[in-house]
């Protein structure tokens, strides 16, 4: 089973600024990170509720993200009920 989540991606980041947003989709003990093309400082960021904070275009980017997430989730469920996700890795998922 693959499932995914939101990831702020900030190891490779210097203190102060911006660090990408991205999508991880978790299969078995691999990962396969997706860029949102969104910048974000981590007090922007709520990890935990999965959300935009403290940005001034927090609406727009959190609407842009939520789209994003489920056009992924939309694409795993499909490759689930085909079968097909059976015999790919988390790369291949999303066409790495």
């Amino acid at each position: 089973m693959a499932r995914t989540k939101l990831y702020l991606d900030t190891r490779a980041v210097k203190d102060g600024k911006p660090a990408p947003l991205k999508v991880a989709i978790n299969k078995k003990s691999e990962t396969a990170l997706i860029s949102l093309n969104v910048f974000l400082l981590p007090n922007q960021w709520d990890k935990k509720a999965g959300k935009v904070v403290n940005h001034p275009n927090r609406l727009f980017l959190n609407n842009y993200i939520a789209k994003r997430h489920i056009d992924i989730d939309t694409l795993l469920l499909k490759l689930i009920e085909s079968g097909e996700i059976a015999n790919m890795s988390a790369l291949d998922i999303y066409g790495g």
